[in-house]
């Protein structure tokens, strides 16, 4: 279990969580033998966060554009497809009664 102390940075050094600079005169936590981290750790997860967003940002759009479109893509077909089968199950249930007819959607699905 860490047993961080707060104290004052001395010099100037890099935070062990996100490898973002400490300030000397900053407050940081310390371990010895493992060095400093900022005083807020989960400030290093909200930071490192904000720098991917903007540094990846338009690679998401475009990634989510992309899924979005094919997601579209596949509702549609996935829609028509269970028009085409209610459809057939209709006329199945019609011409040879539902015992038949749920045998036979069973034989198309597998």
């Amino acid at each position: 279990m860490a047993k961080y102390k707060e104290i004052k940075a001395k010099f100037d050094s890099n935070c062990k969580a996100c490898g973002r600079p400490i300030n000397k005169g900053d407050t940081v936590l310390w371990e010895k033998g493992k060095g400093v981290i900022h005083h807020a750790p989960l400030s290093c997860a909200a930071i490192l966060e904000k720098e991917w967003k903007v540094k990846f940002q338009a690679e998401l759009e475009e990634v989510e554009d992309t899924d979005y479109k094919n997601h579209k893509v596949l509702q549609g077909a996935e829609f028509h497809q269970g028009v085409n089968d209610a459809e057939m199950w209709q006329e199945d249930r019609k011409f040879f009664g539902d015992a038949k007819a749920a045998q036979m959607q069973l034989a198309r699905e597998y």
